[in-house]
């Protein structure tokens, strides 16, 4: 669960912060290619020579050219570095070449607080910058948090791309957190990607083969209208059960994003109210969720739309703004695995704690396609108050309830669903469950067997099969409440229910409301 031992090597430098300075009688280097090691010197360095290296980073950035490679000795840089023009950093490895500075100084603005951002490694206004095979830790930083008595009112970050863009390689990041008496302020971000609503440079940011972990709040966080994240073969690792902080593993608010491949695990939260997230996403612009594998968080994957203010971020001088989704582009989470989601406080069943996927206030277009969610404590895919999504081939074995259809943070109603073809087996309690609270769903050639409570159960009342208000149509099941679930055909209730009852109208009773509290930063 921690990130990867730092190997020291070599001498310790001197820490070096402030504003990048031409040293006098230093021209700026004509190679493409410098090299910075911890037995380096200074002075009257060109960094041209592997075997004359310069003593730190912030010197060679200051004599680089735009485009240049900056080469990293195996050791120790106890620096802050900024970055503001296109370079490239590329260590030994990301356990041999590693930024640790024992301070920090320096701080940037946040996009959506007024929070400094304390920053190990920050880019800013510029395009092409790529950090490859480098080590990031803010864990000798962490005991000066302390000092400067500003409590809760800051926010380390290992790398922090701030109307920026560029590629992040097989780096690792570790140590961003607060010091203990301060764990739990909702600051410490292992990767930051943010974007000023009035920057004229929208940060894009590639994230590829990363390890992020010791996070104080989240892994990797994206963040803001315009912003574009992809991430791809990455691991994120929280910190395990814990009542001091709900975690996210990876964050995307109110911008686009593709996350491939990746490894999100150990976000969970025993404390009250709140829960963590393996991936957290909320009004997202742009989405696609592809073969990532989801293990013991609080709620594996939690996607949310509410275009309330409060739930968009879009600046500091900004009151509002809105990021409506490209309803041409559905949504698209396929192929994931979603395994042992965890529920430390033991929320109630169909409450959005403990579930594998969950799709809450969705009215996006959205593909939920082939996924496994297996032995999650809540729920394997829930739509929680959700509208025009899709669920097709996904297999949900072994959870609390299969896949389950109710109320929502921000909408009162699931409807207008497809589920097409999903296998559910093993279920604590029912396997596939339509609430009160749900009209209009096609539920057809789906399988549940072998589940604890009801195979299929719909507790809606309407002109839909057997007196509910869904239609239920060649769906394989055993045990089914109203009795005739299994197998029934009925074609008419999505017509008459939409003429009768328009999107969000009023509902009965649910079994039960959802109560998550998103542990959003």
């Amino acid at each position: 669960m921690r990130s990867k031992a730092v190997v020291m090597m070599g001498a310790v430098v001197a820490l070096v912060v402030g504003a990048l300075v031409l040293v006098p009688g230093v021209a700026s280097a004509s190679s493409s290619v410098l090299y910075v090691g911890p037995l380096g010197s200074n002075g009257g360095n060109s960094c041209q020579s592997a075997s004359k290296p310069c003593g730190s980073i912030d010197f060679a950035l200051s004599v680089a050219k735009a485009g240049a490679t900056i080469k990293l000795q195996a050791g120790s840089y106890h620096e802050q570095v900024a970055i503001t023009k296109p370079i490239t950093i590329e260590g030994v490895s990301d356990s041999q070449s590693v930024i640790d500075p024992t301070a920090l100084p320096q701080a940037d603005t946040d996009t959506d607080t007024t929070e400094p951002q304390l920053y190990v490694v920050d880019v800013k206004d510029t395009s092409g910058v790529t950090l490859k095979d480098v080590g990031v830790s803010g864990s000798l930083a962490t005991p000066t948090f302390d000092t400067d008595g500003l409590a809760c009112g800051q926010d380390p970050v290992g790398i922090y791309f701030h109307d920026a863009s560029g590629t992040l390689t097989s780096d690792a990041v570790s140590g961003i957190e607060l010091p203990a008496d301060l764990f739990g302020c909702q600051g410490g971000q292992g990767i930051y990607v943010a974007t000023d609503s009035s920057s004229a440079t929208p940060s894009n940011v590639t994230m590829t083969s990363d390890t992020v972990g010791t996070y104080d709040k989240n892994g990797i966080t994206c963040d803001d209208p315009r912003t574009v994240c992809s991430i791809s073969k990455s691991t994120v690792t929280g910190i395990g059960s814990t009542p001091l902080i709900a975690q996210n593993g990876i964050q995307i608010w109110a911008s686009s994003a593709t996350l491939t491949s990746n490894t999100v695990t150990d976000n969970t939260y025993d404390g009250p109210d709140y829960a963590a997230s393996g991936v957290l996403i909320g009004n997202p612009y742009l989405l696609t969720v592809s073969k990532n594998a989801l293990i013991s968080n609080d709620s594996n994957l939690y996607l949310i739309q509410d275009q309330a203010p409060a739930w968009v971020y879009c600046g500091n001088t900004t009151s509002s703004c809105t990021n409506p989704p490209d309803s041409s582009q559905p949504f698209t989470i396929s192929k994931n695995t979603a395994s042992y989601a965890t529920n430390a406080d033991s929320q109630p069943i169909d409450s959005g704690y403990g579930d594998g996927i969950d799709i809450d206030s969705v009215t996006q277009p959205s593909s939920v396609v082939q996924n496994t969610t297996d032995d999650n404590s809540g729920n394997g895919i829930s739509l929680y108050g959700a509208a025009v999504v899709t669920l097709d081939k996904n297999t949900a074995a072994g959870n609390g309830d299969g896949v389950y259809l109710g109320p929502g943070t921000a909408s009162a109603t699931a409807g207008f669903n497809s589920l097409l073809s999903n296998t559910v087996s093993a279920s604590h309690f029912e396997g596939i469950l339509a609430d009160t609270a749900t009209y209009a769903n096609l539920f057809e050639s789906n399988s549940s067997k072998s589940n604890t409570g009801y195979d299929i159960q719909d507790t809606s009342t309407g002109s839909g099969a057997e007196g509910t208000n869904n239609e239920w149509s060649a769906n394989t099941c055993t045990t089914s409440s109203p009795a005739g679930l299994c197998y029934t055909r009925h074609a008419a209730v999505r017509a008459d229910t939409e003429a009768a009852a328009p999107l969000g109208g009023a509902v009965g009773p649910a079994r039960g409301s959802v109560v998550r509290r998103v542990a959003v930063r």
